[in-house]
């Protein structure tokens, strides 16, 4: 949600939405995303998290791959890389101390940005394999809940394949 309000802040043209569980889209296309890794010790807890936004080029994939990007040069950006650059920086900075105070009007921002469904097929490559199922919302952690033969699945992470094709 901060990468996207930053974005649309520092280039207004833009309208972004989220795919679970980190890319930021357009009209369908992945313009960036956002990653992140955290560890908690004990009392100790510490994240590293970073993000791409396709400013200038879409990068290039292969024949088979189903992620179609796209760059903010192509949605009509003009101006300078370097200024768009510190701006969505300092906008998403700006926005995480926010969002960690309040997780809650967070996960309702996502919520509203979401491209997915009620009821929408999906298939998430999860460590010990693939789940599949049916969207039916999120978790209060931003889980992605999915309707199974045996049950809903909550599911902290993993790679989306949507739409579900065998």
């Amino acid at each position: 949600v901060a990468l996207a309000e930053a974005v649309e802040a520092a280039f207004p043209a833009s309208r972004l939405a989220l795919k679970w569980p980190n890319d930021v889209v357009v009209e369908g296309r992945k313009l960036g995303g956002v990653l992140a890794h955290s560890r908690i010790a004990g009392d100790a807890a510490w994240a590293v998290v970073g993000f791409g936004v396709n400013v200038e080029v879409e990068p290039e994939r292969e024949a088979s791959d189903r992620i179609v990007p796209v760059s903010l040069r192509t949605l009509g950006f003009s101006g300078s890389v370097g200024d768009l650059r510190w701006a969505i920086v300092g906008g998403f900075v700006k926005r995480l101390r926010p969002a960690l105070a309040d997780p809650g009007e967070v996960r309702s921002r996502w919520v509203a940005r979401s491209v997915h469904r009620h009821g929408e097929p999906m298939r998430v490559r999860v460590p010990d394999g693939e789940v599949a199922g049916e969207f039916v919302g999120y978790g209060p952690e931003g889980q992605l809940l999915l309707a199974t033969g045996s049950g809903t699945r909550s599911l902290a992470a993993g790679e989306l394949v949507t739409p579900l094709q065998d």
